[in-house]
This record gives C-alpha cells, structure tokens and sequence, in this order.
C-alpha cells in the first residue's frame, strides 16, 4: 500500500451540500417529501467511525462541525452531545470567521485574517455573474464542476493582478 502524500496532513476536506438550499445556509424540509436531506449526517458519521475505528492517520483527523443555531442539533442528532458544535447563525460571514479560527488552532498555521477572507468571499460573490458570462454558464444554476471554475478563474486573474469587472 502506498504511503499517503506529504500534503494529507495539511488536506481540507469540506462536506456541504452544493444546492440552493445551502447558498443560504439553511437546512431545509424537501418540498416534495417534507424531509430533511440525510447525506450529511450520513457522511458525517462514517468520517466518525473512520476516525474512531479506523488506522492510525484516521485517528488524527479532526472535525469542525456547524449548525444554524447552537444546540439545536441536540432536538435530531443526539449522539453529538459532547461534541464542539458551532452555530453560524445563518451568516457565510460567520461560517468563514469561524473556520479560520479553526484552522489556524488545528493547524497552527498562519492564514490570512477574517476580515481579509470575508472581503475575498464578497468580491468573488460579486464578480461571479461576470466570470458566469465570460464562460457562457449561469452562476445560479451552476453544477460544483462549473462552480469550481469560475472561482479557479477568479483565483488566476487575482494572482495575476488582473482585476475582473462586475456585471
């Protein structure tokens, strides 16, 4: 068996759901179904398990795991008690703001302050519909693959020192 790369130390992985329901932050009841969606408790519970039960290098990973509001999780996923849930509110400034505290505490790396990530996440908001047009896509209805993209494009023409236009 091959040895993990150097990277897997320093390796994000980020599990939310790529849909409209979470471009607000919301957990929400399926229209159709009046069900909430399973993938992420499911998901969530196998990184768990891996991490409890699995080889030595799944034992060290670590976990941030977020909710719209603190405890709430306690009314549909009980089994978290004791866990260090974090609520943001509602807000993609807070969720970003506490990620990065996160990190830099795990990882004990430096990053690049909130206020810096936040202004970053609203100037990509901004000039997305621009970057959507210039690739013949429409941002709002975008698969991940073409999500993914648009925000390489926008990291290039950043490192580039190339300003992109909105709208």
């Amino acid at each position: 068996m091959a040895a993990a790369p150097e990277t897997f130390r320093e390796d994000v992985f980020i599990n939310c759901p790529f849909d409209d329901d979470y471009r607000d932050l919301r957990t929400q009841l399926d229209p159709t179904h009046q069900l909430p969606r399973f993938n992420m408790p499911l998901e969530l519970g196998i990184f768990l398990g891996a991490r409890q039960y699995g080889k030595p290098e799944q034992r060290q990973k670590k976990v941030l795991i977020f909710d719209i509001e603190p405890f709430r999780f306690q009314k549909f996923v009980s089994d978290l008690a004791g866990m260090d849930i974090h609520a943001h509110d509602g807000r993609a400034e807070v969720a970003i703001s506490r990620t990065r505290d996160w990190l830099v505490n795990v990882t004990r790396s430096q990053l690049p302050g909130s206020k810096k990530l936040i202004r970053w996440y609203h100037e990509f908001i901004a000039i997305l519909p621009a970057i959507a047009g210039e690739l013949d896509l429409d941002a709002t209805t975008a698969s991940y693959f073409d999500f993914e993209e648009m925000l390489l494009k926008w990291l290039e023409n950043i490192k580039g020192g190339q300003k992109l236009k909105a709208g």
